[in-house]
């Protein structure tokens, strides 16, 4: 015969019920921990290939965003009101990286350029007024060398 009595059984019964509660309580809190540190990671990687976004957004002369970029025939990339102290700077006018002559006009980067403003719309930052930026046209000497140069580098 069992000793139990209709007091008892309901006692288990509460008992067991908040076992239940319990344990769903620490089921729900380990999903979403498990939610976290996955949205945590996917918010890491996302940051990292911003970065590297932002990076090759690059002036490589004053190393703010390339708005208004130029492509040098060095492969490098400059903005418009960089270009512009370049031309004041020296002559010829050099690539601020690696220090090649800019012997042919630059060329601008529409892409580069909607890369940079998507970027800024993305993190709230101004977009700068465009710069009037004009290339006198090399002369015919210049355009030689410049081909040859670029022609030699790539062999």
């Amino acid at each position: 015969m069992s000793s139990q009595t209709p007091a008892d059984s309901t006692n288990s019964i509460e008992n067991y019920e908040k076992l239940i509660r319990e344990r769903d309580e620490l089921n729900v809190r380990g999903r979403q921990e498990t939610q976290l540190k996955v949205v945590s990671d996917v918010q890491l990687r996302l940051d990292r290939s911003l970065q590297t976004v932002r990076q090759s957004l690059d002036c490589r002369k004053c190393h703010g965003l390339l708005f208004q970029p130029y492509g040098l025939v060095c492969e490098h990339s400059v903005c418009a009101r960089c270009l512009v102290e370049l031309k004041e700077e020296s002559n010829p006018p050099r690539c601020p990286k690696c220090y090649t002559e800019i012997l042919l006009p630059p060329i601008f980067s529409p892409h580069l350029h909607a890369m940079a403003v998507s970027y800024a719309a993305y993190k709230g930052d101004p977009i700068p007024p465009p710069v009037e930026f004009i290339w006198p046209e090399p002369k015919p000497e210049l355009i030689e060398k410049g081909i040859k140069r670029y022609a030699d580098e790539k062999r």
